[in-house]
């Protein structure tokens, strides 16, 4: 959020409440140019029994490409940008057109690209760290919260 303001994006919502059974929105925001777009995260394993029936084994950017569709088919009516990412850092190709085309132009841009990656790469280990560690929490019988 914090590379959204820098890149002049205003009305920074997280956790934006949709309708009921669509649930939230992880992040709404407004470009320089005025255009709001809805960002909705998800983090899919390219090993996983979809990913692999699709080919995942066999072709690059499978479940991403998967959850890209996932978020589509979710929130049709939606100007969506998918921030779909698989579990080894492979990035769907709709949210990195959505940072290319944030990022500035100008001497900063691959200092400011660098660090957009290396942000999303940040909270993309946390999030894997967080899986296994429900998955762990689950194996040892502990009631885990899914969200």
């Amino acid at each position: 959020m914090r590379l959204l303001k820098e890149w002049g994006c205003t009305h920074i919502q997280h956790e934006v409440p949709m309708t009921e059974d669509l649930g939230r929105m992880d992040i709404v925001f407004t470009t320089p140019t005025g255009i709001t777009h809805h960002l909705d995260a998800t983090i899919w394993h390219a090993a996983s029994q979809e990913a692999l029936r699709a080919g995942s084994a066999c072709k690059d950017g499978v479940a991403a490409h998967l959850a890209v569709q996932s978020k589509y088919r979710k929130y049709p009516n939606v100007k969506l940008v998918p921030a779909a990412l698989e579990t080894g850092g492979r990035v769907s190709e709709p949210f990195l057109r959505l940072v290319r085309t944030l990022a500035p132009w100008g001497k900063m841009r691959t200092t400011e690209m660098s660090m957009a990656w290396q942000l999303i790469s940040a909270a993309l280990q946390r999030e894997n760290a967080r899986s296994i560690e429900k998955a762990r929490m689950a194996w040892q019988g502990h009631h885990v919260q899914m969200n």
